[in-house]
C-alpha cells in the first residue's frame, strides 16, 4: 500500500517548485509538473530513509558483503523483514 501525501506545486521562472504539506520541509523541483512530481518522490524517499537509519542501528546496518548496497536493494531488503516492536 502506497503512502498518500498531498504537495502544492507553483511555476517558477524557470522550473515547477513544490513542497509537501505534510513535511513542509521537503521542497524541489523540475522542468515539468511529471519531473516535480519524481524528484518529490525521491526526496520524500531518501527523507524516510534517513528516519529510518537514525532510529536503526545505524549506518552498519546497509553495508552488504562489499561495504555497499543501492537504495533499491535496502529497500527491498527492509521489506522483507517483519516489523520490530521495541
Amino acid at each position: 500500500m502506497g503512502t498518500k501525501l498531498q504537495m502544492i506545486y507553483w511555476k517558477g521562472n524557470d522550473f515547477w517548485v513544490g513542497k509537501l504539506l505534510e513535511h513542509p520541509e521537503i521542497m524541489t523541483q523540475g522542468k515539468t509538473i511529471e519531473e516535480l512530481e519524481e524528484n518529490m518522490k525521491d526526496a520524500y524517499v531518501l527523507m524516510a530513509l534517513e528516519d529510518e537509519i537514525d532510529s536503526s542501528e545505524g549506518m552498519a546496518s546497509l553495508a552488504d558483503t562489499e561495504g555497499t548496497m543501492s537504495l533499491e536493494a535496502y529497500l527491498a531488503l527492509r521489506q522483507s523483514e517483519p516489523e520490530r516492536t521495541e
